[in-house]
Formats: C-alpha cells, sequence, structure tokens
C-alpha cells in the first residue's frame, strides 16, 4: 500500500504538470493556478514515498525531504487560494491602473 500511495502521487504529479503546461500555453491562468495546487498535493505523497524506502543510511534526509515538502505546499496553497479567491474578484480600479 505504501509504494501505491507513491506511485499515485506521482502519477498525480505528472497529469497536474502537464495540465499546468497545457493551461499556461493557452493563457488559462486560473486553470495554471489550481494545477499548481495539485502539484504541491502530489508532491508531498510523492516525497513521503521516497522517504519510506530510502536506505537506512539516508533515512534522515528523507525525513527532511518530507518536512521542506510540507512547507512548500502550505505556502503554495496559501498563494493559490488567495491568487484564486481574492486577487480573482477584485478587479483593478483606475488608481492601481
Amino acid at each position: 500500500m505504501n509504494k501505491k500511495i507513491g506511485v499515485y502521487g506521482s502519477v498525480v504529479n505528472f497529469i497536474a504538470v502537464i495540465c499546468f503546461a497545457l493551461s499556461m500555453l493557452f493563457g488559462f491562468d486560473y486553470g495554471s493556478y489550481f494545477s499548481s495546487m495539485f502539484i504541491a498535493f502530489s508532491f508531498v505523497l510523492m516525497m513521503c514515498g521516497y522517504a519510506y524506502f530510502a536506505d537506512k543510511e539516508s533515512k534522515l534526509a528523507g525525513y527532511v525531504s518530507v518536512a521542506f515538502s510540507v512547507i512548500y505546499t502550505v505556502i503554495i496553497l496559501l498563494v493559490y487560494f488567495a491568487q484564486l479567491t481574492t486577487v480573482r474578484l477584485n478587479e483593478l480600479t483606475q488608481q492601481a491602473a
């Protein structure tokens, strides 16, 4: 089961990266924000899989990578949640332009 979680995280990450690339090519900003959130979630799953199956000598590096991936995910989710909700709903006024 642990191996499947890592594989599923990798597959979701791959699909999210493809969606991100396509949304950037076609200029769909909100699609890129949304897919970036899935990249962050799946990145944590991927790193947990790598940390679990790491050799005994490199377990600490795996745990550190999981900690940094969680920090990355929290920051990315805050940024893109704000981008999808607050920034999207507020139009620029003449004063800002």
